[in-house]
C-alpha cells in the first residue's frame, strides 16, 4: 500500500539524543591540538607579566623617592639590599636619614640583577652613593630561574626613567 499523507503524520521520527563515541574522541583531539599551541604562549605571557610586575614595582619606587625628597625637602636614598645571593637581590629599601619609607621584600620569583643605591636631593635630582651627579644609573630585572630576557631600568639626573629589554644586563 502507498502511505498516504495522513498516515505520515501518524509516524514517529525517532532522533538519536546525544554524541557518539566518534564524535567525543574528535572534539577532545581537536581541543588537546590547540591546547598544546596555546600553552607555551600562555606561559611566555605571563612570565612577561611578572617580570614587567616587577619592574612597576621598582619604577613606582623610584618616583616615590623623587617625589617625596620634593615634597619633604629630604635626602631620599633607594637602595638594592644585600638580601638574596652575590649576584641577585630579591629586595630593595627606600628611606630617608631618619625613617623607611618603603621596604620590598620579595620581587614574586625575579630579582634585581644590578646591586646600588640612589639618592634623591631636595629637588628630586639624582645622586650615586659617594654624592656624586648620577648621568646614569641602570637596575636590571631578571627572573630566577636564569630566563635570557631581562628588563634594565635607567634613571637619570633628573629622575626620569626608562626600560628596554636586554638579553644581559652590562
Amino acid at each position: 500500500t502507498i502511505p498516504t499523507i495522513q498516515n505520515m503524520k501518524t509516524k514517529k521520527t525517532i532522533y538519536n539524543k546525544g554524541f557518539s563515541l566518534y564524535e567525543i574522541l574528535i572534539t577532545l583531539l581537536i581541543l588537546s591540538v590547540i591546547l598544546s599551541v596555546a600553552m607555551p604562549n600562555l606561559t611566555r605571557m605571563i612570565s612577561d607579566q611578572r617580570k614587567e610586575r616587577a619592574l612597576d614595582i621598582l619604577n613606582s619606587a623610584i618616583y616615590m623617592g623623587k617625589n617625596y625628597a620634593i615634597n619633604n625637602r629630604k635626602t631620599v636614598t633607594l637602595s638594592v639590599d644585600d638580601t638574596g645571593t652575590e649576584t641577585e637581590w630579591n629586595s630593595f629599601t627606600l628611606y630617608t636619614a631618619d625613617e623607611n619609607i618603603l621596604e620590598i621584600t620579595d620581587l614574586a620569583g625575579f630579582s634585581i640583577k644590578t646591586k646600588g643605591s640612589i639618592k634623591f636631593n631636595m629637588n628630586g635630582q639624582v645622586f650615586a652613593s659617594d654624592n656624586q651627579p648620577v648621568t646614569n644609573q641602570s637596575f636590571c630585572i631578571g627572573n630566577d630561574a636564569k630566563d635570557n630576557t631581562k628588563y634594565i631600568l635607567s634613571v637619570n639626573y633628573l629622575g626620569k626613567t626608562s626600560f628596554e629589554e636586554s638579553d644581559d644586563c652590562e
